[in-house]
């Protein structure tokens, strides 16, 4: 049996989901205050704090902003991604267009 990153087996399904379909995601410390707590997106790779994460789903939020970004421009993202050019890239490339 393959050991979990995290304790918390829905947070550890989730994870293995999002590597699956090519995310990076890691454990780590987020000392930062985010948008969503315990989640840091650190040059496209979301960084999660266990101890601080608040809900699983979270997650899933938070990878979204990674998804809708062309993949060679994941990279620049830091941070909290909602308001991040590159994302606003992605979504457009995908015909949504914020008002």
């Amino acid at each position: 049996m393959d050991q979990l990153d995290f304790t918390d087996t829905l947070t550890d399904t989730l994870v293995a989901f999002l590597r699956s379909i090519g995310l990076v995601v890691r454990t780590g410390r987020v000392l930062e205050q985010t948008f969503v707590p315990g989640i840091w997106i650190d040059h496209g790779a979301l960084v999660v704090d266990e101890a601080r994460l608040r809900f699983p789903g979270d997650l899933l939020h938070e990878a979204g902003h990674l998804a809708v970004a062309p993949p060679e421009r994941r990279p620049m993202i830091v941070g909290d991604a909602g308001s991040d050019a590159a994302e606003l890239y992605g979504q457009r490339s995908l015909g949504f267009h914020p008002r």
